[in-house]
């Protein structure tokens, strides 16, 4: 992540949500997270459709923006 630019923390509100390697539903899926996961947002990376995170596991990759709530 880059740390000069700004950060969000949001939390995952479905039961499982993929973690995606790209900013593609076609892209590898790294790993899959569980409702109520705390995700750190870097907004400078992110897409329309999804946000670039970081896991509290230090995992990083993009999530679809539907399946996170912004705290």
């Amino acid at each position: 992540m880059n740390t000069e630019s700004e950060s969000l923390l949001g939390m995952s509100n479905y039961d499982l949500v993929s973690i995606y390697d790209k900013p593609s539903e076609f892209s590898e899926v790294i790993c899959q997270i569980k409702k109520g996961t705390v995700l750190l947002i870097d907004e400078e990376e992110s897409t329309k459709d999804f946000y670039s995170i970081c896991t509290e596991a230090g995992i990083m990759g993009f999530c679809m923006k539907r399946f996170v709530d912004l705290k």
